[in-house]
């Protein structure tokens, strides 16, 4: 098997559309049965061959619940080879839903390659950001939600401030400072 899944990697090199059936049947199979480090080679080699059926299978690996924490990494470092509107609210909800600190910060890097995000998944981010336990986690989101920061989501924080814990109220300030330096949120109320 490793040289099939090393044989499989080295397609990502040339072209090999002439093999796609047999790539995606690998793909498809080795995922049914559990083979995921199979199904992860595969899914890299369609890379190059088919990015229907490429997408098709990062949504599917990264729709909670999910099936394999192998595939999910490995379609989360291909998701910026699509649109990130046709992605973004499948990554939302798996930031939402999973505890997984490695799924986590590789959603996170999608995050970060993202040229803008909708209100809704800024809003979901500060949910995280609130609930989050992990300092390295939340050190992240904070990073995030200081990139695309808006209205609504300094509301948020705002809110937040006074219950929360000195290291997320040092994020917090960070945050809006930072904010405040490059004009993102001009004439807002001072926290206290």
């Amino acid at each position: 098997m490793y040289r099939l899944i090393r044989n499989l990697y080295c397609t990502t090199f040339f072209n090999a559309k002439n093999m796609a059936g047999e790539i995606s049947k690998i793909y498809e199979w080795s995922r049914r049965q559990k083979l995921f480090r199979l199904a992860e080679a595969a899914l890299y080699a369609l890379t190059n061959i088919d990015s229907k059926v490429v997408f098709n299978s990062i949504k599917e690996n990264i729709t909670p619940p999910i099936l394999s924490k192998i595939l999910a990494i490995a379609s989360l470092r291909l998701v910026n080879h699509f649109n990130w509107s046709d992605i973004e609210d499948t990554l939302i909800r798996l930031l939402e839903e999973t505890n997984d600190s490695y799924i986590i910060h590789n959603i996170i890097d999608c995050i970060y390659q993202a040229p803008d995000i909708k209100t809704t998944s800024k809003l979901s981010i500060l949910n995280k950001f609130i609930y989050e336990k992990d300092s390295e986690i939340t050190t992240r989101l904070a990073g995030i939600l200081e990139l695309h920061i808006d209205h609504n989501v300094l509301e948020g924080l705002m809110k937040f401030y006074p219950s929360s814990t000195n290291d997320k109220k040092r994020e917090i300030l960070k945050i809006i400072n930072h904010s405040l330096k490059n004009s993102k949120i001009k004439n807002e109320p001072e926290i206290t």
